[in-house]
């Protein structure tokens, strides 16, 4: 039997046209927009131990109010996800800070003259910034106030942050009727989860008003 021995060049050529037909292999995408980026730099960083967050009936008055906040762009609500828009386009949206695990913190509730706090993180997948909830807020009627603050803190020191709760209702005379806490605990990834209550010193956790 005769065996054929195909030249040199000619294997090569194969190769080449064989490789030539193969599909191109597509890049992968960036795992951070440019503009989530450039969004992230303009925002002040503070390095949390304890962060005490609380609204203000009227953030006007407050010169020293200190989540008076940055008023975010028509141009950069495309980094938002629904939640957030909707706060941009009904009450306004300021952003105050971005701490660790990538967290942020905005504010909302119509301008000078009411506040409420939103905890969000920048998902770099995504290249979106998500509301995780609104933290802190402050409001009344003729059947009574409602109010709520909380605080961030590292409470296990896995360097990773946990949110604490404090949340009241006062009937109409100013009667406290409901005093309840919450401790929300994550790995860096903003997934809160309750736990650590054997952490919490109630005593710690005092209300701004």
């Amino acid at each position: 039997m005769k065996v054929r021995i195909l030249p040199v060049l000619l294997l090569g050529a194969l190769w080449f046209a064989s490789a030539c037909n193969q599909p191109a292999k597509q890049q992968e995408a960036p795992q951070e927009s440019d503009a989530l980026a450039a969004f992230m730099e303009q925002v002040e960083p503070i390095i949390v131990v304890k962060m005490h967050l609380f609204p203000l009936a009227n953030v006007a008055e407050a010169s020293e109010y200190p989540y008076s906040g940055t008023p975010v762009t028509e141009a950069q609500a495309a980094l938002l996800d629904d939640a957030l828009k909707a706060h941009l386009e009904n009450e306004g949206l300021w952003v105050c800070y971005k701490v660790q695990d990538d967290l942020l913190i905005f504010r909302t509730g119509g301008g000078d003259t009411h506040s409420k706090l939103v905890l969000a993180r920048a998902n770099h997948d995504t290249g979106k910034i998500e509301q995780l909830d609104v933290v802190a807020w402050y409001t009344c009627d003729e059947q009574g106030c409602d109010h709520q603050e909380a605080w961030l803190a590292d409470l296990d020191l896995d360097n990773h942050l946990e949110l604490v709760l404090r949340h009241q209702k006062k009937d109409a005379s100013g009667n406290l009727i409901a005093d309840e806490y919450t401790v929300l605990t994550q790995k860096g990834d903003g997934n809160f989860q309750p736990g650590l209550d054997s952490l919490l010193v109630k005593e710690n956790y005092k209300m701004s008003m």
